[in-house]
């Protein structure tokens, strides 16, 4: 069995980051509301919406930190379990195990299904490992194809 995963300090750096962003666009709304002219209007047009925007991106950061996501390898298949869900992958369903974007610096595992109403599965970002790591990883306990 193999078993992946994610860092809490790269899931608490990006939780920070998405904290600062959203005391940032909050002040900026708050300041735009109390100017005068069509500037209250942009702070509610622009400045709420993303500062609700980067709140959400914080709560659910912050429950990653709380739960980290795994990525487990096992004889029936692969198993990815975050926060929000519990996904499994037979091993009959997993054509390869591929990095995607393959040339951003952004990377992230994931795998190319045979069949079903998605062709990839993304497993997302932060991992203890590096997503080339992972992906090598997994490839060595995809079984052999039946003769």
């Amino acid at each position: 069995m193999i078993c992946f995963r994610q860092s809490r300090p790269k899931l608490a750096f990006v939780t920070a980051l998405f904290a600062a962003w959203t005391l940032v666009l909050a002040f900026m709304g708050f300041v735009c509301a109390y100017a005068p002219g069509l500037w209250p209007y942009l702070g509610l047009s622009l400045f709420a919406p993303l500062t609700l925007a980067f709140a959400v991106a914080t709560g659910a950061t912050a429950m990653s930190l709380h739960a980290p996501a795994t990525l487990t390898a096992d004889a029936d298949g692969v198993v990815f379990k975050t926060w929000r869900h519990e996904q499994h992958i037979t091993w009959t369903n997993i054509a390869e195990f591929i990095v995607l974007p393959p040339t951003s610096a952004l990377r992230s595992p994931a795998c190319e299904l045979k069949e079903g109403p998605r062709k990839f599965v993304s497993f997302g970002r932060n991992w203890e490992k590096t997503a080339e790591e992972i992906v090598a990883g997994l490839g060595d306990a995809l079984p052999p194809l039946p003769q």
